[in-house]
């Protein structure tokens, strides 16, 4: 009789030799059968097959009688074995990703990279300015505080504003330069501080201000320059 994995279709042959392999999608468990049968969906065989074998992870089969399993798109994901349905593929959650088909499981962005908090992607995408993200599997970037910028793309932390600049409010590529007769001697400020009563700044960004010189007072705060006595 004919192996497994073949069948027979002439009757009464008294060799091997007329018995055919099963096509590749079909199986044969038992001896002396006339035909081959079709893979169940979720498997697949490969030419003379005994038994079928279950799709890998990250590839599923929705038809019988398959010879190959289909790899998930990019994006997606299958954890499991025997997938028979392409809803079986599952998108890449967000803060993961998957750029690659056929694969079983999604990656976690990287620091200063984020998913914009959508799913299915198949690549992350870098902070914008003014944002950082400093885990791994960031489904959004988040703002940078007040005091603080960040110029760059794809960053992972902000930078305090110098002495002589502030910001206000969060999410800033750049930070303000304190106005004429203002000032700020420290790191990440948030406001300026005006010059004292006999002080001035004429230039903006200034770190601290300056004393009137002899025969020249300043009566008010915020001074730009000194009055002469």
């Amino acid at each position: 009789p004919c192996d497994q994995g073949t069948y027979g279709t002439a009757t009464g042959g008294a060799s091997r030799d007329v018995c055919i392999r099963c096509l590749a999608g079909k199986y044969q468990p038992l001896t002396g059968k006339t035909s081959c049968i079709a893979c169940d969906k979720g498997k697949y065989s490969t030419e003379g097959s005994a038994s079928c074998k279950r799709c890998p992870t990250g590839r599923y089969n929705a038809l019988k009688g398959a010879e190959l399993c289909t790899a998930c798109p990019s994006g997606k994901s299958l954890p499991t074995t025997g997938g028979d349905s392409s809803k079986d593929c599952v998108n890449c959650i967000a803060g993961r990703y998957q750029g690659t088909e056929g694969q079983q499981d999604c990656v976690q962005c990287d620091p200063g990279t984020n998913t914009l908090n959508k799913a299915g992607l198949s690549s992350c995408v870098s902070c914008a300015s003014g944002r950082y993200a400093n885990e791994y599997g960031s489904k959004e970037c988040s703002q940078c505080e007040v005091g603080k910028y960040q110029s760059r793309v794809g960053s992972v932390e902000c930078v305090p504003c110098p002495p002589g600049q502030f910001t206000g409010v969060k999410g800033v590529s750049v930070c303000s330069k304190c106005s004429a007769g203002s000032f700020t001697s420290a790191e990440e400020s948030t406001s300026c501080q005006p010059c004292l009563e006999g002080t001035y700044t004429a230039s903006e960004g200034s770190q601290s201000c300056v004393s009137c010189t002899p025969g020249r007072y300043g009566p008010n705060t915020g001074a730009t320059t000194c009055i002469g006595c």
